[in-house]
């Protein structure tokens, strides 16, 4: 747990559904957040290098909306 000016960051652990999932279920909401100048930060867990890569590929392809998944 962390503070920051505008809160805390917590990180737990928790399981979750999975990018695609994620996607789909949060995405819409998330994508409107982002468009009203929120900053969205998601996170990736793996077990090995190829499964945090395969993780942010589904990123890019799937959520576009993110400030970190768009080429500058």
């Amino acid at each position: 747990m962390a503070e920051i000016p505008g809160g805390m960051i917590n990180s737990v652990g928790l399981q979750n559904p999975g990018v695609a999932a994620f996607a789909r279920e949060s995405g819409p909401w998330l994508e409107q957040l982002s468009k009203d100048g929120c900053q969205v930060i998601c996170q990736v867990a793996g077990h090995s290098v190829e499964e945090f890569v395969r993780a942010l590929e589904m990123y890019v392809e799937l959520c576009p909306w993110l400030p970190a998944t768009r080429s500058t």
